[in-house]
């Protein structure tokens, strides 16, 4: 095959698959959905790799206390950005028409220092690329790891059956 050929080809098969063969980037004054999802200037993003307990559910302190780790996930997202402007790198879009990145706030991946603050976990269905950050805020027993907790993709998964079941 003609190595002029192989660019053109990558192209078409990205196409074919509907996501953009670029790396792109967007900037600015981001809104926090929650511990894994902003929105800069109109656009939803979801932070790949990770995932963070949804707002509603609630998890176990070290004392056994409950309380709404998502509402906390969302908190040290919202703390983490403070009033910077955030930058995502995204190459893809998922099934939501989210755009799927790595996001900056300043020189802060919040990725990678959401799952090392232990608000969220490696999303390892997805990628691997946090899992020794995991492994760090296991061993250190911060935030989720300080207690116990469902992992959110069991927990929305839960829901969805309850959910069914009440049909």
């Amino acid at each position: 095959m003609c190595r002029w050929l192989i660019p053109y080809l990558v192209i078409f098969i990205g196409l074919l698959k509907g996501y953009p063969t670029f790396s792109a980037s967007i900037k600015g004054h981001a809104k926090v959905i929650d511990g894994d999802s902003l929105v800069i200037n109109g656009k939803s993003i979801r932070l790949h790799g990770i995932d963070a307990p949804e707002g509603v559910q609630w998890c176990r302190d070290s004392s056994d206390i409950g309380y709404r780790c998502g509402v906390m996930a969302t908190a040290w997202m919202i703390n983490a950005i403070s009033s910077r402007q955030v930058k995502c790198n995204w190459v893809e879009m998922d099934r939501y028409k989210r755009l799927l990145g790595t996001c900056f706030a300043g020189a802060l991946n919040l990725n990678a220092g959401s799952v090392q603050a232990g608000w969220s976990v490696a999303y390892r269905r997805f990628s691997t690329k946090y899992v020794t950050h995991e492994d760090a805020a296991r061993s250190a027993k911060q935030g989720l790891w300080a207690g116990s907790f469902e992992m959110p993709w069991d927990w929305r998964a839960g829901i969805r059956s309850k959910s069914a079941a009440s049909r």
